[in-house]
């Protein structure tokens, strides 16, 4: 995938295709014209991970209402096979229980803890 802004309206145009790596057979590959919007986006920009669970950074602060709630979050694990071959199937994929929810004091942070997390 590329992009590029226009230099006078701003807009980015963005080209690719899917290939390597991908399973897409439909459509393969397109060019979009990506607009702002205004709109707040809320994005991760960072994960640390530990025994006893995980802290997810955003680029804003996150709504502490929704961020509390362990039903808006879902964890999901699985293990790969190294080799060398390209890609591997997913092993032993199961859903981690969010036992709690923190919101941080950055109010940016959210740390989950995870019980089953190894």
């Amino acid at each position: 995938m590329r992009a590029w802004f226009h230099p006078t309206t701003g807009l980015m145009y963005a080209c690719g295709m899917n290939a390597w790596g991908s399973n897409r057979t439909e459509r393969r590959g397109g060019l979009l014209r990506i607009l702002y919007t205004g709109a707040e986006t809320l994005l991760p920009i960072g994960l640390e991970a530990k025994e006893s669970g995980m802290t997810l950074r955003f680029n804003q602060p996150v709504d502490s209402e929704l961020a509390r709630d362990p039903k808006n979050d879902l964890v999901d694990s699985w293990r790969l096979k190294r080799s060398a071959n390209d890609g591997s199937r997913l092993y032993d994929g199961k859903s981690l229980v969010v036992d709690s929810v923190e919101v941080c004091g950055d109010g940016r942070s959210v740390r989950l803890r995870l019980p089953e997390i190894s």
